[in-house]
Formats: C-alpha cells, sequence, structure tokens
C-alpha cells in the first residue's frame, strides 16, 4: 500500500472545506495572496476576497458539495475533476417546480500548490450545467422591468452575466452546441474584416470555421454593462483571450463586445454582438493597440 502524495492530500483536505459549509474553513489552505479565478464567478485576488465570494456562494447554496473523483499530477501542483451539488431552496432561482430538489454539475480544477500552500486554484464548469441537471433551461421570467432603458434589475443582469459567461466557457470547451445555444435565430455577430453574419445556423458555421485557427483558446468575460427595455437590452462586456494558433503561435485578445439582447421564452438570447478590438498579438503587449470608442 503507498502514500498518498500531499498535493493529492491538499486538494483532498480544500474540498473537504469547500464543501463544510463555513466561510472561513478553506483559509488555512492557501496562501495569503493566493488567488482563486472561477470562470464563471471571476477572478479574486487574497483571501479576503476568496471568502467574500465564497461565502456569497453559501448564502444562496448552504449545503454546496465538492467531491473530488480524479487527480493528475505535475511538478506545480495537481489537477482534478468534481462533481458539484447543492438543493433549490429558493423558487426564483429554477422555478417551484424543483424546490427542494439537488441540482449536479461536473468540473475540474488546477491547483498551483507553493510550500504546501494552495497559490492560485483554476476552476472551470459550465454555469447551465446545474439548471439542466433538473430539466429545466433557464429561469424563470423575470419581474417586469421599470421604465425604458433603466438599469437592469438584479435577476436581469445576473441571467445576462451568466449568458455572457456561458458564452465563454463553450468557447473554451470548443463545444458547437452550448455555444450556439446562446443565440437567438434571428442573431447577428459581426467580428470585423468583412465578418457579418445573421442567423444562428450562419453564426455558428463562421465559429467553427473561426475556432479551426486555433489550437487552444481560453476566453475569460470582465466586467459589464447591461441596460433594459421591455423584453430586449443592450450591454457592454469586456473579454480577454489567451489563444495559441495552429501554427503554435501565442498570443492574447483584449476586446469588448457589444451587444444587445432578447428575452424569449422567459430566458436571455443574444440578438447581437459585435467585437471592438484594443489589442490582439504577442503576450508581451508589443504590439501596437487599436483606438476604439
Amino acid at each position: 500500500m503507498t502514500d498518498t502524495d500531499p498535493r493529492i492530500t491538499l486538494a483532498e483536505d480544500l474540498f473537504a472545506a469547500w464543501s463544510s459549509g463555513d466561510a472561513d474553513a478553506p483559509a488555512r489552505f492557501f496562501h495569503p495572496d493566493g488567488i482563486l479565478s472561477d470562470i464563471v464567478g471571476g477572478e479574486h485576488r487574497g483571501w479576503p476576497a476568496i471568502r467574500d465570494f465564497f461565502a456569497k456562494g453559501l448564502q444562496r447554496w448552504p449545503d454546496l458539495t465538492l467531491i473530488p473523483d480524479e487527480y493528475w499530477l505535475n511538478d506545480r501542483g495537481v489537477a482534478l475533476r468534481w462533481v458539484m451539488g447543492a438543493t433549490v431552496g429558493d423558487a426564483a432561482l429554477f422555478g417551484p417546480g424543483v424546490l427542494g430538489r439537488r441540482w449536479r454539475s461536473e468540473g475540474m480544477t488546477y491547483l498551483v500548490i507553493e510550500e504546501g500552500k494552495v497559490r492560485l486554484e483554476v476552476d472551470y464548469h459550465d454555469s447551465g450545467a446545474a439548471p439542466k441537471s433538473l430539466g429545466v433551461t433557464a429561469r424563470p421570467a423575470a419581474p417586469a422591468p421599470g421604465p425604458a432603458d433603466a438599469p437592469v434589475g438584479a435577476s436581469d443582469r445576473e441571467a445576462i452575466a451568466a449568458l455572457v459567461h456561458r458564452y465563454a466557457d463553450a468557447v473554451v470547451r470548443r463545444d458547437a452546441g452550448a455555444w450556439g445555444a446562446v443565440w437567438a435565430e434571428d442573431a447577428r455577430w459581426v467580428l470585423g474584416k468583412g465578418r457579418d453574419v445573421t442567423g444562428r445556423g450562419a453564426i455558428v458555421e463562421l465559429w467553427r470555421s473561426a475556432m479551426g485557427n486555433f489550437e487552444a483558446v481560453v476566453q475569460n468575460a470582465y466586467n459589464g454593462e447591461v441596460t433594459v427595455s421591455g423584453d430586449r437590452a443592450a450591454g457592454r462586456w469586456y473579454i480577454g483571450e489567451h489563444f495559441r494558433r495552429a501554427n503554435g503561435e501565442a498570443g492574447i485578445l483584449l476586446a469588448r463586445y457589444d451587444d444587445t439582447y432578447v428575452r424569449r421564452d422567459g430566458a436571455w438570447l443574444f440578438a447581437s454582438r459585435e467585437l471592438v478590438v484594443s489589442y490582439q498579438g504577442p503576450p508581451d503587449l508589443s504590439a501596437p493597440f487599436q483606438p476604439t470608442s
């Protein structure tokens, strides 16, 4: 019988802490200036910020669990696969029909370990997996908004932010089905350089063609703004991409999407996205920045 590798032991202990219901439990496994980067929830630097993010999650999902089931080791740390779950306690989240049921979402994490503690945790998962596991496709329709063009309400903003993050998640996973599902049937996608297509089928075809030029892409969605007018909304979201082209060339993209959204059957979808590039080039930012307005 062999001893368990200490990196796996650390991962097991950390994920037991994430599953404890105690917002302070993971603290002893992190460096004080550690970083948690969640593809849906964003980046949180330092334990106070990580704790605040975790505590807010526990308010919504007090019986949250993350159960690892497989590990891979390298010189810097450990990667692991896990299953996350929690019980629906608020009908406003996924509708009254699933109250009391437990959702499930699979994901992966990479831990960078230094001096026996976590310096960096990077989490990958699908923000739409929880409702899918319950047999629902979206949150129920939000209450009617206030005056036209008013700032979007919290529930609408969360739904649109989740839409933006599902888009980025599907890019990373190269999941054409999930990526296409975020668009309205009559949507428009403008990528620049003459690439301007309308209709979900044409949009997915262009995306498949564009993704064929890359060996790997990691897209992150950052800050954004949204305004609403009835069942339509407009927004602006800043994104970053780290990529490696099919020819091995590495680079980054810094840009924003100017968006419009439409709510259909209670779910927000992209009606249009137009990419506005600030920088695209080597990771050292040696290429020129492009003027934007």
